[in-house]
């Protein structure tokens, strides 16, 4: 009778909900390439200003225009490039309502050149660098006399201002320390037609590569290896056997193993992918992705980078700075020099809260105190001659686990079974752990669905130490310290330092994100700093067809 129910018949109905199961994701590939055509998105990327010094902040406001209104994107990815196309610094920032705005310290160990700041989706990545979006970037490092070595001359774009879209300054002329109001002015005939409007307040020469624009070849969008990211951040790869093979119809897990515990299984796709949404969560997790237990020999994960890898050739400038961009730096640098001394940053890292040690299973139906019971010589004792809702079984010499329960779906797949929250398929490797390195056994018999597959209940093992008690982790298994969500704080002061503080700041005024009426003034203020040269105020919006509007109002900052 057992051979009957839990023996061949039960893989016959595992196998059968696999094939389902990859008969579901099949269709849900052949249907989102079927919607490649009507799926677009493209990122519009504004940042304060474009000359910065080594280990300055950049702060960066970028807005998204998708053609699918149901399926918009959570996710931004940004990233500064060196002219090799190298990462220099990434980050993966939240959108909300097609919308984010962040800022990306500068690494301070650059030389002097040209740098590139770039944006985009992962939806994006299917279409290649071409269609993301650029920034070019001048950084200079006073403290060393390296510079990047280039082979072409850039030459600056100018930008004709737009009819219809002003800034009003009431003066030209502004001493330090002085407060400074302006008005934006939106024509009537703009009403309704305007995304967004950026402003920054800052020295005239720091936006000499504002306006400048990348042009690479577009390329074929032939293979679509990236979703969209309308749940949040994901994790993606592929199944290979260790002839590099892609397999397809077995199924991966992924455990986040620090915080918050949780787990997730997938079945691959007949190219031997699989895609991971992960939980809502800031900074790094470190993640365990195996693939499962199986008689066919080994297999490989290849995880795709989260960041684009894509070759793309950029230009090599040489640096050279003008007149102007010189007497600027030599302000800029005394101001950092002057910040360091009257605002040290501070020393003390962030800490993530510690969080108490919640299953992604919730309360568990039963749980088994190993120490409450005379100590057994070998596990499956503790299954199968205690009063426990599993049982150890064996069929055609292979021993396996059934949850106990009343719900019939319970004789018909298997059981999910964890040691510490990762998934370990393989019976004989459970069975061999010594119980003296178990704290607890946590069982929930009643049937559970996790991804694309449902479970036969869970039996899930806790140790002691948390170490999963020396047990042969799956040959398949990776540990990755993966990015989450960027949560970077920079706020760029409008008002001026305490009147016996040096006031250092380089960027005097920056609103991401502003809302424009149409035919209506806005009025803003900030205080002008202690640096007296030649700024503007600049403001940029961005038309709901993607058009970009552009208006300046430059005054002086002196005596």
């Amino acid at each position: 009778m057992l051979n009957r129910i839990f023996g061949p018949d039960n893989q016959m109905k595992t196998l059968k909900t696999n094939i389902f199961a990859l008969f579901v994701i099949a269709a849900m590939s052949m249907q989102l390439k079927a919607q490649v055509v009507h799926a677009t998105e493209k990122v519009l990327l504004s940042c304060d200003r474009t000359l910065f010094l080594a280990g300055e902040t950049i702060a960066f406001e970028a807005g998204v225009q998708a053609s699918r209104h149901d399926a918009l994107p959570r996710v931004l990815y940004v990233e500064l490039l060196d002219a090799s196309a190298k990462q220099l610094k990434g980050q993966k920032i939240r959108l909300d309502k097609l919308h984010a705005e962040g800022s990306l310290p500068i690494p301070a160990d650059l030389v002097s050149g040209y740098y590139f700041l770039r944006a985009y989706t992962r939806w994006m990545r299917n279409s290649g660098p071409s269609t993301y979006a650029w920034k070019l970037l001048k950084i200079v490092n006073p403290r060393s006399s390296n510079v990047w070595e280039g082979t072409s001359d850039f030459t600056a774009k100018d930008v004709a201002t737009t009819t219809g879209f002003n800034i009003l300054l009431a003066d030209s002329l502004f001493s330090p320390r002085s407060k400074v109001e302006f008005q934006m002015l939106t024509a009537q005939d703009l009403a309704g037609s305007i995304a967004g409007v950026s402003l920054s307040v800052v020295p005239e020469a720091a936006l000499g590569t504002d306006f400048w624009q990348l042009d690479l070849p577009a390329a074929k969008a032939d293979s679509f290896y990236f979703y969209p990211e309308t749940r949040g951040i994901s994790l993606s790869g592929t199944l290979t056997d260790s002839l590099g093979m892609a397999v397809g119809s077995e199924q991966v897990y992924l455990t986040v193993v620090d915080q918050d515990r949780n787990f997730m299984s997938r079945i691959t796709d007949s190219k031997g992918r699989f895609h991971f949404v992960l939980p809502d969560a800031d900074g790094s997790r470190e993640l365990f992705v195996c693939a499962g237990h199986t008689l066919h020999g080994d297999r490989k994960l290849l995880i795709d980078n989260d960041f684009c890898k894509a070759p793309v050739q950029l230009p090599s400038y040489r640096f050279q700075l003008s007149p102007e961009e010189e007497t600027l730096v030599l302000q800029m640098h005394n101001n950092k020099v002057l910040q360091q001394k009257f605002f040290p940053a501070d020393s003390l890292k962030k800490v993530l809260p510690e969080q108490s040690f919640t299953p992604f299973y919730g309360t568990p139906t039963h749980v088994l105190k190993l120490d409450d019971y005379v100590q057994l010589p070998v596990l499956e004792e503790y299954f199968n001659e205690l009063p426990s809702m599993v049982k150890v079984r064996k069929a055609d010499g292979k021993r396996f686990f059934r949850v106990i329960g009343t719900n019939a779906a319970m004789a018909v797949f298997k059981p999910l079974v964890l040691v510490d929250l990762v998934a370990i398929d393989d019976p004989e490797k459970v069975l061999s752990m010594s119980p003296k390195q178990l704290d607890r056994i946590e069982v929930v018999n009643v049937p559970y669905t996790k991804g694309d597959i449902t479970y036969g209940g869970i039996v899930s093992l806790i140790t002691k130490k948390g170490d999963f008690g020396a047990i042969d982790l799956p040959s398949s298994g990776l540990f990755l310290t993966y990015g989450f969500y960027d949560t970077t704080a920079y706020n760029i002061a409008q008002q001026a330092a305490a009147v016996f503080m040096p006031d250092v700041r380089n960027t005097l005024g920056w609103w991401p994100a502003t809302a424009a009426d149409s035919g209506l003034s806005k009025k803003f203020s900030f205080y002008a700093g202690d640096t007296q040269t030649h700024y503007v105020v600049a403001a940029k919006a961005v038309l709901n067809d993607g058009t970009m509007l552009f208006a300046f109002k430059r005054f002086k900052v002196g005596k």
